[in-house]
């Protein structure tokens, strides 16, 4: 009895935490949110332009998107290992060759790791086309997050319009959504 309950009240919080990231009327705990330094991602949004460092050593920085779509996928470093029902890398590869040169991708990877040396062999297991930022954080050295965003789920899809403001933003996996979306804006360009 005490397992099902604990299991109900994990998968509440999980679901209570991607309602949020779909639905920035709902409050967002206030212990999570530092609203001076936070890239606001939410649907209809115009997040800050920020910069980071990728994988590849380079700097990443937003403001050279200005005046064209781009895209943002942020998932866990869990989804750079396929599973049996769902392989993600390839599925962003999918859409990443299909709209290559057309609009622009960055990958910002996140969650905890033990080491680095874990983090490059899942890299090159997964072979993702794009720029990535390395956004994982660890306890067990000195290693933080570059970035601070409002999205809690993971992986989230986004894109942002020559405005600079957010027109989709979704959280789970598989990409047929966004490239159908995708697909409408490189018809219109």
């Amino acid at each position: 009895m005490k397992f099902r309950t604990v299991l109900l009240a994990l998968i509440s919080g999980l679901i209570f935490s991607c309602k949020n990231a779909n639905n920035p009327t709902n409050p967002v705990p206030t212990d999570q949110v530092n609203d001076s330094t936070q890239i606001k991602l939410f649907l209809n949004e115009k997040p800050k332009s920020f910069k980071a460092k990728t994988i590849k050593g380079n700097e990443f920085n937003s403001k050279n998107n200005a005046g064209n779509y781009w895209v943002i996928f942020i998932y866990d470093k869990g989804y750079l290992k396929p599973s049996e029902s769902y392989d993600m890398a390839s599925e962003l590869n999918y859409t990443y060759k299909k709209f290559k040169g057309k609009i622009s991708f960055i990958g910002i990877i996140e969650g905890l790791i033990e080491s680095e040396n874990e983090l490059d062999a899942l890299l090159h297991q997964s072979d993702i086309q794009f720029n990535q930022i390395d956004n994982t954080r660890s306890w067990s050295f000195e290693k933080e997050e570059q970035l601070n965003y409002n999205m809690y789920c993971s992986p989230a899809k986004i894109i942002i319009d020559p405005e600079g403001k957010v027109i989709f933003s979704m959280c789970g996996g598989h990409t047929e959504t966004i490239n159908y979306k995708l697909d409408s804006i490189v018809q219109k360009l």
